[in-house]
C-alpha cells in the first residue's frame, strides 16, 4: 500500500536529519547517550551535552564507577567574568530521562488508541462549542443588520432626526464590526483544529509503523531505539522548578502531538552518588 511508503519517506528524512546533527556533536564516544543533541534547556536555551561522573569504588573491580548524566554547559561555562551566568539546572542521570523518554514512546504505542480516542472525543466537544458560538454570533449579526434596516426606516417616516440616524448607525456598525472580527477569529480557530486532527491521523500512523518494529525484538538495540526517538521527538525541552525538585518535560514533535507537557519528580543528581 502506498502509507508504509509515506511513512518510511518521513522518518527517512527525520533520521537523515537527526545524523547531520550528530556529525557535528560526536560527544562521548566512548558511551553512549540516547538522546544526545536532542535536550535544549528551558532556562538558557542551551542544548545539553552527555557527560561522566565518577561514583563510589567498586570492591570488585577496584576502581571507580563510571555514571552517565545529561547537564546544560552553562552549569560550568568555560567562560568566565561578571556577565556570564551560571545556568541553575541540576545535572541529570541518562538512564533517568532516557528511560522516562522511552517509556512515553512506549506507552504512545501502545495505548495509541485510547490516546487518539480520548484525543477525538475531546477535539469534537471543543469543535462543537466554536461551532455553537460561531451560530450565535452570526445571528447576533444579523439581527443588528435588521436593527440597521430598522434605523433607516425609522429615518424614512420622520420618526427620527438624521443626527440621531447616524448616530444610531454609528453604534450598529461598530457592533456589527466587532462581532464580523470575533467571527472570523473563531473561523479561524476552528479551522486550525481541523488541520490538527489532520496531523494527529498521521501521528497516528507513525507510531503504527514504529509499533510493528518495536513488536519484532524484546531487547531493542540502541541505534533503533535511537531511531524510534527521532522519528517522535524534534527536540526536548527540560525545566526545572524554582525550588529543583520537579523537571517539566515538553517533548516537540509527534509525541507532543498525542501526550503534551508532562511533569516529571527530579531524581538523585551525580553530586549525591
Amino acid at each position: 500500500t502506498k502509507v508504509p511508503a509515506i511513512i518510511d519517506k518521513v522518518l527517512f528524512e527525520s533520521a537523515q536529519r537527526q545524523k547531520e546533527k550528530n556529525t557535528t556533536n560526536k560527544g562521548n564516544n566512548r558511551f553512549s547517550y540516547l538522546l544526545k543533541g536532542m535536550i535544549r534547556c528551558g532556562h538558557c536555551g542551551r542544548i545539553w551535552s552527555g557527560t561522566t561522573y565518577s561514583g563510589r569504588m567498586n570492591k570488585k573491580t577496584r576502581k571507580k564507577e563510571r555514571y552517565r548524566c545529561y547537564r546544560c554547559p552553562n552549569k560550568n561555562p568555560r567562560k568566565f567574568g561578571a556577565e556570564v551566568e551560571k545556568c541553575p539546572t541540576k545535572t541529570l542521570r541518562a538512564e533517568v530521562i532516557e528511560e522516562y523518554i522511552w517509556n512515553l514512546i512506549i506507552r504512545s504505542i501502545v495505548d495509541k488508541d485510547e490516546i487518539v480516542i480520548q484525543l477525538k472525543e475531546a477535539s469534537n466537544r471543543h469543535d462543537q462549542r466554536l461551532i455553537d458560538t460561531i451560530e450565535i454570533i452570526k445571528k447576533r449579526i444579523t439581527e443588528k443588520e435588521k436593527e440597521r434596516d430598522k434605523v433607516k426606516i425609522m429615518f424614512t417616516r420622520e420618526v427620527i432626526t438624521e443626527d440621531e440616524m447616524f448616530l444610531d448607525l454609528s453604534k450598529v456598525n461598530k457592533d456589527i464590526e466587532n462581532l464580523q472580527a470575533e467571527l472570523q477569529k473563531l473561523e479561524r480557530h476552528l479551522e486550525a483544529q481541523q488541520q490538527n486532527k489532520e496531523e494527529k491521523e498521521r501521528v497516528k500512523l507513525v507510531i503504527d509503523f514504529l509499533g510493528r518494529l518495536v513488536e519484532k525484538e524484546t531487547d531493542i538495540p540502541f541505534e533503533k531505539k535511537r531511531y524510534i526517538i527521532q522519528s517522535l521527538i524534534d527536540e526536548i525541552i527540560l525545566t526545572f522548578s524554582e525550588d529543583q525538585t520537579n523537571c517539566e518535560v515538553i517533548c516537540i514533535g509527534h509525541l507532543d502531538t498525542l501526550l503534551g507537557r508532562i511533569d516529571i519528580v527530579s531524581h538523585s543528581q551525580h553530586e549525591e552518588i
